[in-house]
């Protein structure tokens, strides 16, 4: 299949992409898969910057920044969460292949290519207030693909990889309340503390 054949099908019909994919009939789909996930994070990038108006010098040596730093951390997190996500898989009884898993969560980030030309629209009318609005819309179609191929790989409902994709989700905020939790009982050790020490 061709890239923009594939990037079509995440948009349009993802389930049977996916479901083709896990046959192993598309041949050479890793090298759009990557540019999806890089085309994605760079397309949204760029819609920041444009919906904030960064001009000149300070908006190229901002991009520049922003388009090595942004991908990675992209890449750091979505390697991190899908670990999250097929150990939980693992532990649930289901078993399936990584490269396939990772090639279909990076196809979920075909929908950011849109963003970019929405931003530049909605800048051109002067209506930048419904650029939440569009983000979240792209965001939903974004992980519609990404709870579809995630059915696809596992063999799943459905609701079941709704389920699945909301576990690392739930991890890392117990995690950050467990990190806040801490952080304000030893704020306010250290105050009681202080407070002994003036009385």
């Amino acid at each position: 299949m061709k890239t923009i054949d594939i990037y079509l099908s995440a948009l349009i019909a993802p389930r049977p992409l996916f479901e083709e994919l896990m046959r192993k009939s598309i041949g050479g789909v890793l090298t759009p898969a990557f540019f999806a996930l890089l085309g994605g994070v760079l397309s949204a990038t760029l819609a920041v910057l444009v919906l904030t108006g960064v001009q000149g010098e300070s908006g190229r040596a901002l991009f520049s920044t922003l388009a090595v730093l942004v991908p990675l951390l992209v890449l750091f997190v979505l390697a991190f969460k899908l670990a999250l996500v097929h150990l939980f898989a693992s532990l649930w009884g289901l078993s399936s292949d990584v490269r396939s898993f990772w090639v279909s969560q990076t196809l979920s980030f075909v929908p950011f290519f849109l963003l970019l030309p929405l931003t530049i629209l909605l800048r051109a009318l002067d209506i930048h207030g419904l650029f939440a609005l569009v983000f979240i819309a792209v965001w939903a179609v974004s992980w519609r693909i990404e709870i579809i191929a995630m059915s696809a790989v596992y063999t799943l409902s459905t609701g079941k990889a709704f389920v699945l994709s909301l576990l690392p989700l739930a991890l890392a905020f117990a995690f950050t309340l467990i990190v806040l939790f801490a952080f304000v009982t030893v704020l306010g050790s250290l105050a009681f503390a202080m407070l002994g020490f003036a009385l």
